[in-house]
């Protein structure tokens, strides 16, 4: 198999393995499934916020998709006095405008 091949591949499995994010009648990120109703407010994360909201800030009780490329994030609170889990992070290429998608789909 040439190098150029076997690149491909390991692009191709880490691409179809990564996390996907989907805004429909609900938030699907990773394999996590979050009614539009219960989703709270939105924050955009740059690099710094983001590194401190998952490092010295994080709240042992949130939830995490992440991927290791990606450089900004969105904070979406949850907003259910049922779910212990008090936000959920998901990294993205465009912070602000999976937060927007987020805000215009929830009202």
């Amino acid at each position: 198999m040439s190098s150029v091949a076997a690149g491909l591949i390991v692009i191709g499995g880490a691409n179809a393995l990564s996390p996907k994010v989907e805004i429909k009648d609900q938030l699907i990120a990773g394999r996590f499934r979050l009614p539009l109703n219960v989703l709270g407010a939105t924050t955009p994360l740059d690099r710094d916020q983001l590194r401190l909201l998952i490092g010295p800030e994080a709240n042992p009780a949130a939830r995490l998709v992440l991927r290791g490329d990606l450089r900004e994030a969105v904070k979406v609170e949850i907003a259910d006095a049922d779910d212990p889990t008090p936000y959920i992070v998901i990294s993205t290429r465009d912070a602000q405008a999976l937060s927007s998608a987020i805000s215009a789909n929830r009202s």
